[in-house]
This record gives C-alpha cells, structure tokens and sequence, in this order.
C-alpha cells in the first residue's frame, strides 16, 4: 500500500544542513499495522508528513497504492489526501468553534466522498464507535484529552480512508487515556484498515503487526512482531 524508494529530505543548506531522512525505503502492505520508533529528531514524523503532502522529499520516490504523490501538485494533494488518508495529531487539531458533529463532519464536506444525506447519520455512527455518542453537540474544549482525540479519530474515519496514519497521538494523554485510544486503533486495524503510526510509547502494544526504527535519518531495525496464540 506504501512505498518509500529511495526517499531523501534535507533541510537548510551549508553549515546548518540537516539530513532528515537519509536513503529511507520501506514497504508497508495492506492491513499492516506498523508503530514507527526512534528519538526526537531522527526523522519519525518527516515520514508521516511525506504521505500528508506536508512535506516532500528532495530525491526517490513515494507510492500509495501505485501512486506517486510526490508528482501531485498541492492543489491534487490536497483532494488526494482527503479522500484516501485518514490523520490523527498529537494535539487534535479540532476546530474549538465547531461542534463534536460538525468536526466529523467537515472532511466529508470537504472531500464530498460521502454522499451528503448520508453525512449526519455517518458521522453519529462513527462517535458512537469511539465511545462519544451523545457529545455531539459538545464544543472541543469541554472534553477531556482523550475525548477529543477520540474525536481526531473519528474525523480520520470520516470518508473511510483505508490508511491510516497517526503522528503522536497518545502524546499528549494520560496513560488511561493513552491505553484507550491504542485499543481503538488495535480495533481499526482488525477492520481491515492500514495503520502508521509515530509513537513515544516504548513498549509494543498488542496488535501491532510491525516495528520500524529510525535513528538520524536512517532504518536501523525493522522487525515483524510475532504475536503467540
């Protein structure tokens, strides 16, 4: 489903030149569901922001579902993206002046994937599954960390994108909270949906399929994660 070839990213120039990510290629196959590890600074959230088009990179080639998003312009990225790559944030990102719907709701408005009468009913449907229903009419700021990230969630699902990709996002929660929103995304993942994750978290949570290990720029592990049955 992803592929990164080759890719390179260096930012500044001289003396404060700094390679990102260095010659990184990775394969990540449908269903898979793959934590990405390594310190602060060596390269993890630069790889998720490939994908969302935040950044790009300066050599080598990106591929989801054969195609290369490197070569979309930021208007077809923009479009690309929002119909075919669900994001989670270490900090939201909700709209404090929206509703809980309304911030379901405004990807699909957005992307227009979803047809429009069946919306509403689809953004209630996916509350419901993270745990919120009856907050739809909750402002952001009257929830709790780990609710509104519930909320990012939901919003990631909202045109049902079939990758997922989440930059930190128990980051900023209690360990509740943290242990809660990994099991959501535990269950996505058995939904079929693909799931990259950047994560703090040192200990490999149960579902995961994969761990990547980035040290200044480069893969120095990745290893399957053979669970016991």
């Amino acid at each position: 489903m992803v592929e990164f070839r080759n890719v390179s990213k260096v930012y500044g120039q001289g003396e404060g030149k700094r390679i990102v990510l260095d010659n990184v290629t990775i394969n990540v196959q449908t269903g898979e569901y793959v934590w990405i590890t390594g310190k602060s600074g060596s390269g993890k959230s630069t790889l998720l922001n490939m994908i969302s088009g935040i950044d790009k990179s300066d050599s080598g080639y990106l591929y989801v579902n054969d195609l290369n998003v490197n070569g979309l312009s930021e208007e077809e990225m923009c479009s690309w993206r929002g119909a075919n790559v669900g994001i989670v944030f270490q900090f939201f990102q909700l709209l404090p002046t929206l509703t809980v719907l309304e911030n379901v709701l405004l990807p699909m408005n957005i992307a227009k994937v979803i047809p429009r009468k069946e919306r509403a009913a689809r953004a209630k449907e996916l509350l419901k599954m993270v745990g919120l229903e009856g907050h739809e009419n909750k402002y952001p700021a009257m929830l709790s960390g780990g609710e509104q990230q519930r909320v990012a969630i939901a919003r990631a699902l909202a045109n049902d994108a079939d990758l997922i990709i989440a930059d930190e996002p128990t980051g900023n929660l209690d360990s509740r909270s943290s242990e809660d929103i990994l099991k959501i995304f535990q269950e996505l993942n058995q939904r079929g949906k693909t799931i990259l994750m950047v994560t703090h978290e040192r200990e490999i949570h149960e579902g995961v399929t994969r761990n990547i290990v980035i040290q200044d720029g480069r893969i120095i592990a990745d290893k399957l994660i053979v669970r016991c049955v």
